[in-house]
Parts: structure tokens; C-alpha cells; sequence
């Protein structure tokens, strides 16, 4: 049994599903791998009861379950004082994803979560600013189509204006969001119907996958929404607007694999390239896979147009970073040079790497990762010839 098999069987102990053997784990591979999953605190559930479990490992996974105990206190208060201020300012907002996903896993905490996420307008962004910086909250920044704060003593929250990066490549025809928000509530504090919620859930799985990576702990959540929520989305609904965002091949692959990892369904060859893909992404993929998905769906012969992709935006994500662009097509080279300037001074860093991932790959290592993401999904025939 591989390390990461004996992660997936923590994973299904944790969750109370028909524990497997683990065999002679290897506690150090296996506490890096949590750490590069963002999974110790079900690791930590899955571990109970196992012989032998090192005092140090006990030790490690014992501090990330309740440092996480300790942030899920802190993003709880966040969330009632947003709510608040943002009620206060009559401004509409959605919390989406992983705060709510975490009711459904057998105890919150084991669902770790790094920020917190909001649907909201964009034209409410200055009415927002001023509703959280009396929380003491400190704008970090105004881009990859979220407007980000820190609050604290150190609670991210991320206010998008769509479901969907408008930059992603894995389709935004669900966005903005707001045709799922349930009619009976509000006024300001709103919620998905079930349809939108899965619909989030998949997309933004296909978003990150295609970004560089996603991990087992998206997967889980997958799984954990199908079998632990207490209420389920029209399929026919969720398969049409997937079929219109072109994601309804992979979701169906992931669905599949979320089975095979922690229901009852048994492993086929097919998906297995497809969950050793995501178990070696971790939580956050990697820089050159990043590089390598979009000169795929750029469609170019090697790696620079995928740096291009990057560099020049189209008009309708500008609109979304800087909504002082909309209706004025004269101001998109402003926008094209603010968008550089803000690319070199703020993420330098992340641009070198980008250069240099992009010019190492070859159109050999292109076309392979092109017919990796066709054959699950994410690439689609009007797509498959490279220009």
C-alpha cells in the first residue's frame, strides 16, 4: 500500500466510512502528505485508533486539528460581524463554499479553510470597504477578480464578483452567480439554491485543477456534498448549465473518482492517471503545471503563450479588475499598463517563475498534457487543434 493509499483510508476513518488496512505507515511521508493536502485535521480523526501511531506524529496531528479548532472560532466571529456591518450598509452578499460545507463533515473543525469567500457586486465594492474597515479590517489588494482583506488578527476574506474567475479557463457561464441565489432570502444576507452551490463546488474544483493543481481534501468535498448534505440540487438542472460551461465531462470524472476514494465504488484504469495527478497537485498545484494548463488552453505550441495569456487580459476580465474600464474601451491600454505595473512590483517573484516554466517546455510535454486534460475532460474536440 503506497503512502498516499494509507492517507485516502485516514481520510475514509475520519469520515466513518468502511475503514481499509493501512499496513506499516511510513509517519513521516504520511504527515507531509497531510501537510501538502491540507488534511491534519482529518488525518487527525483518522489516526484515532490506529496501533503504534509515533508520540510525534500523535503530537503533529493533535496541533493541526486544534490550531484549526482555534481558526474556525476566529472565521466563525468574522462571519457574524460581516454579516452585520455588510446588513447595516444594505449591501448583498453570499457566503459560499467551505464555511457552509463545513456542517456537513462529522465535526466542522475536520474541514480546514484557509479564507473565507463572499459573492457580492462590484459596484458595492466602496460601500464594502468602508463596512469592514470599521471591523478593523486592512485591504490587502484589488486583484485576480476578488477584492481581499485581512482581519483580525489574521481572518482572510475574499469578496468576489462571480462564481468564476472571468480569466479561468475552464469556462464562466455560470457567472456572476446571482440567477442561483434562492428567491426567498434575504434581503441581504443570501444564500445558493442547492443547484448553485454544487455548481460552485465543481466549477471552482475545475478552476484550481486547471490553475496547477487541486487537492484530495476537493475531492472529499465533492463526496461529502453528494452524501453528508442533508438537501441535493436537481441533477438534470446541474448537468445542463455543466454541459454549457463545458465541464460536465470532468465533473462526472471527479464524481466518479470521489466514489472510488471514499464510497464504495471500486478503482477503474481510466481514472486512475486522473487521481495520481491530483494526489502528487497537493492543495495548491505547482507553478510549471500552472504554465503547462494554460499554453494547453491557449491553444499555442509551447509555453509562451501561455505566458501572453497571462500578460494581456482580455477586456471582460480588465472590467472585472478595474471596473472603471466598463463602457470605456479607450481606457483598456490604462488598464493593460496598470495591470503590468501592478504585475512587476507586486508579484515579481511569481513572473520569474512563470518566464522560466514557460520557456522550458517543450511542444513534446504540450501536446501529452493537451491529451491528458481532453481525455477527462477539460479540453474539448473544437479545441484540440493546436495552432
Amino acid at each position: 500500500m503506497t503512502t498516499e493509499q494509507q492517507l485516502i483510508a485516514l481520510l475514509r476513518r475520519a469520515m466513518g466510512t468502511e475503514p481499509a488496512e493501512t499496513g506499516s505507515i511510513a509517519w513521516e511521508r504520511l504527515l507531509s502528505l497531510t501537510q501538502f493536502h491540507r488534511v491534519g485535521p482529518l488525518a487527525y480523526f483518522g489516526a484515532k485508533g490506529l496501533p503504534e501511531v509515533p508520540p510525534a506524529a500523535a503530537q503533529t496531528l493533535t496541533a493541526a486539528y486544534y490550531q484549526e479548532v482555534f481558526r474556525q472560532s476566529q472565521q466563525e466571529h468574522a462571519v457574524r460581524a460581516i454579516g452585520d456591518v455588510l446588513c447595516e450598509a444594505r449591501v448583498p452578499h453570499v457566503l459560499l463554499r467551505g464555511a457552509l460545507l463545513k456542517s456537513d463533515y462529522p465535526e466542522p473543525a475536520m474541514r480546514s479553510m484557509s479564507d473565507l469567500d463572499y459573492l457580492v457586486r462590484v459596484e458595492d465594492y466602496p460601500a464594502i470597504q468602508t463596512a469592514v474597515e470599521r471591523l478593523g479590517a486592512r485591504h490587502i489588494h484589488t486583484d485576480g477578480g476578488h477584492f481581499s482583506f485581512q482581519f483580525p488578527p489574521q481572518v482572510m476574506v475574499e469578496f468576489h464578483p462571480a462564481l468564476i474567475y472571468t480569466a479561468s479557463p475552464v469556462g464562466t457561464a455560470i457567472n456572476p452567480g446571482w440567477q442561483y441565489v434562492r428567491p426567498e432570502s434575504g434581503p441581504h444576507v443570501l444564500e445558493l439554491t442547492e443547484e448553485g452551490f454544487y455548481l460552485n463546488l465543481l466549477c471552482h474544483l475545475a478552476y484550481h485543477f486547471a490553475k496547477g493543481g487541486t487537492g484530495v481534501r476537493s475531492v472529499l468535498d465533492v463526496w461529502v456534498y453528494r452524501h453528508r448534505h442533508p438537501l441535493q440540487p436537481d441533477r438534470g438542472f446541474v448537468e445542463r448549465e455543466l454541459e454549457r460551461a463545458g465541464l460536465l465531462p470532468f465533473a462526472r470524472n471527479i464524481e466518479a473518482l470521489s466514489e472510488i476514494w471514499f464510497g464504495n465504488a471500486v478503482m477503474k484504469p481510466e481514472l486512475e492517471e486522473l487521481g495520481k495527478y491530483i494526489l502528487s497537485s497537493g492543495a495548491y498545484g505547482f507553478t510549471r503545471r500552472a504554465v503547462l494548463n494554460a499554453a494547453s488552453f491557449a491553444t499555442g505550441k509551447r509555453g509562451l503563450s501561455a505566458l501572453k495569456s497571462r500578460a494581456f487580459y482580455p477586456r471582460r476580465e480588465l472590467e472585472n479588475r478595474f471596473p472603471w474600464v466598463k463602457g470605456r474601451l479607450w481606457l483598456l491600454p490604462a488598464a493593460w499598463a496598470l495591470r503590468a505595473w501592478t504585475a512587476v512590483t507586486k508579484h515579481g517573484t511569481h513572473i520569474v517563475r512563470w518566464s522560466r516554466a514557460a520557456r522550458s517546455i517543450s511542444r513534446e510535454e504540450l501536446r501529452a498534457q493537451r491529451t491528458f486534460l481532453k481525455r477527462f475532460g477539460l479540453i474539448h474536440p473544437e479545441k484540440e487543434r493546436m495552432t
